[in-house]
């Protein structure tokens, strides 16, 4: 079923999805600081984020990402609400926690999901909620799905079908539901954010990511991965392709982390 939307709510889209665009390509998404900062609780106030995002261009990860994204559609007066989802890449939801952050937003009475921090998985525009198949900018196919008990289900179209990604429900999270969240997320030796390193940037004609010391790029729907062997090869990959500010002494360090998990995983 395809959203008829009017002339003016087709503008709005395209502004939003301009908008989600914009600023996956501005922000890298990533864990750095919880490794450097050895699970320091990443703060989630407006200014906080501000001041590390788009000032110091540290980017963040999701509950950063998205909660600045949110704040500023508030503040550009945006039907606006946040959501949690439990991460399934594939799997059933069943004993999944809810450790994922995005939005919803309501253009000219439609429901549409908006994610500008899940990594290199991230649609590139506003999904609808009623089933649509959307190409997001790189043609990727993404489509949500209903689910039981009232929830959604965030999938890509591969050759092979259906994949999740996430699940979620519409409803009324409170800040400490997020902050919550993001303590286990941020903290939890469970938690894959405290101990591997991920990154991903998006430019406009492919994706850059980081899954530990593997380097990946896709690009025209091809990927390629290759291994980063040495400090001073991870701050030259760092340095040209990704927006995200690090000193040469902390890209060291990290590299560093990063060597020694991989050690004893």
């Amino acid at each position: 079923m395809r959203i008829i939307l009017s002339e003016l709510g087709e503008y709005v889209k395209k502004e939003i999805d301009n908008k989600v665009f914009e600023f996956l390509k501005e922000n890298t998404f990533n864990n750095v600081d919880i490794l450097l900062s050895n699970r320091e609780i990443l703060r989630l106030d407006f200014d906080s984020l501000y001041q590390k995002i788009k000032v110091r261009k540290r980017g963040g990860y999701c509950f950063e990402l998205n909660e600045l994204f949110y704040r500023l559609q508030i503040k550009d007066g945006q039907d606006i609400q946040r959501v949690l989802a439990r991460v399934t890449y594939g799997e059933s939801s069943e004993n999944k926690p809810r450790t994922h952050q995005m939005s919803i937003i309501n253009i000219m009475g439609g429901l549409y999901l908006v994610d500008v921090g899940f990594g290199p998985y991230a649609p590139t525009c506003s999904i609808p909620l009623n089933g649509e198949v959307v190409e997001d900018f790189y043609q990727k196919k993404f489509i949500v799905r209903k689910g039981k008990n009232d929830t959604f289900q965030l999938g890509v179209l591969k050759d092979e079908g259906f994949f999740s990604l996430y699940e979620f429900d519409l409803n009324q999270y409170r800040q400490p539901d997020f902050e919550l969240a993001n303590y286990y997320t941020n903290t939890h030796n469970d938690s894959k954010f405290t101990n591997n390193l991920l990154m991903a940037q998006f430019s406009d004609k492919k994706i850059s990511f980081f899954n530990n010391l593997v380097f990946s790029v896709i690009e025209n729907g091809e990927r390629e991965d290759r291994n980063i062997d040495s400090a001073e090869d991870f701050f030259k990959v760092l340095s040209r392709s990704f927006t995200l500010k690090l000193s040469r002494e902390e890209c060291l360090k990290l590299f560093r982390i990063v060597k020694n998990q991989n050690r004893h995983g």
